[in-house]
């Protein structure tokens, strides 16, 4: 499809695309074995690949950007289709099998009940030979329940825990790659001396993958287990918005990479971030220069000896202005935590606007802009019963 459309582009200077049945000819007779909405989802995956990059060629102060689209790889490309469940019910469960078109039943283990109305799947392919499937279902809408806006905590990057709350308490945190970091690694020097192409090395880079798999599986189990303890306690989750690349790039005062790639902060925040707008909860990012560590939660004063790389080993301090001895972490969540209360009175927060309108951009965000930075100043209305699951 990707080569018709740029030969029609170079006929025509427009990209057409056919129907997937133009295809299955004699010589590709393979294709009519294929269930047919996995061919046309795969035609709409290409319409959509040149729509986004059409669109961030128009757009340049987008900060990632989507390149043509190119053809699959056969080592590199995800393994994966996605195909529709018709009005007669192609796809559904069936005891410990699940029938899915042109395949049957398959046999699976299903890890919670299908409610709702099945609208797709998709089977996809891991590295280590495992196969999964993705069912989306369609489910009522659930009623808005409005934010308790005084059920707030504020969370801090830790090195050691991955994070802080702002009431103090610090999470037993594992590091999942450094507790299998000796298996993998001897795992991979077998590797390196099997020959490439051949069966001994196929099954040694399975091997590899699939210690991969354990540290990112667990990983992922133990940071869906975090994000949903905080949800279930509090309904406004205020985290600063931490440079994460910036710090794990390797300098000479940037040596953290390996132990913040471990950690998976940026992954925890996506993950409460989505959460909180499937249940309705509000949750708002600090300014990325805001001086949360460098502050005092209880009168507000800035003590400029805490700031940069080279004081990270400064875990307690006393401000000099009140007297008050702080924890580090413990200090900086509730500095977030404080901003949040003291812009609420004025009814507005950086972020995302309830009518999705910019308030203002100033010229110096505009420069920032073109060098690559995205700093939007937007306001909203927490009272507003529009914003369901906000996120600022």
């Amino acid at each position: 499809m990707l080569l018709e459309a740029l030969e029609n582009y170079k006929k025509e200077k427009k990209f057409n695309f056919s129907t997937p049945a133009t295809f299955k000819t004699e010589e590709r007779a393979f294709l009519k074995d294929v269930d047919c909405m996995a061919l046309c989802n795969a035609q709409l995956n290409l319409k959509g690949a040149f729509s986004d990059y059409s669109a961030d060629k128009k757009d340049p102060t987008k900060q990632r950007k989507r390149g043509f689209p190119k053809l699959k790889k056969r080592r590199t490309a995800k393994k994966a289709y996605t195909t529709n469940n018709g009005n007669n019910d192609k796809i559904r469960a069936v005891g410990h099998y699940l029938k899915l078109p042109k395949l049957g039943l398959v046999k699976a283990v299903f890890h919670r009940r299908i409610e709702g109305k099945i609208k797709s799947v998709t089977i996809s392919q891991t590295s280590s030979g495992m196969f999964f499937a993705s069912i989306l279902v369609e489910l009522p809408d659930v009623p808005y329940v409005k934010p308790d806006l005084d059920k707030v905590v504020g969370l801090d990057f830790s090195f050691s825990n991955l994070f802080v709350t702002s009431v103090g308490t610090k999470t037993k945190y594992t590091r999942e790659f450094k507790a299998l970091e000796k298996k993998l690694g001897k795992a991979q020097r077998r590797l390196s001396k099997k020959v490439f192409g051949s069966a001994g090395y196929e099954k040694q880079r399975r091997k590899v993958a699939r210690i991969h798999e354990t540290i990112a599986n667990r990983r992922l189990d133990c940071l869906l287990k975090l994000a949903k303890t905080l949800i279930d306690q509090y309904d406004v989750i205020v985290v600063e918005d931490i440079d994460l690349v910036g710090m794990a790039r390797k300098g000479k005062r940037r040596r953290f990479g390996k132990t913040i790639m471990d950690l998976g902060f940026g992954l925890f925040r996506s993950i409460l971030e989505r959460k909180c707008s499937e249940r309705g909860k509000l949750f708002i990012k600090a300014p990325r220069f805001f001086a949360s560590t460098q502050t005092c939660s209880v009168c507000g004063f800035k003590n400029t000896e805490l700031k940069g790389m080279e004081n990270l080993g400064t875990r307690e301090w006393t401000c000099p202005h009140c007297g008050t001895h702080h924890d580090r972490d413990v200090n900086a969540a509730q500095c977030l935590v404080r901003w949040f209360k003291s812009i609420i009175n004025t009814g507005a927060l950086p972020g995302i606007n309830a009518d999705g309108d910019v308030v203002s951009t100033s010229k110096t965000v505009r420069s920032k802009r073109r060098r690559g930075y995205r700093k939007n100043c937007k306001t909203v209305d927490l009272t507003s019963p529009s914003l369901q699951g906000g996120v600022c």
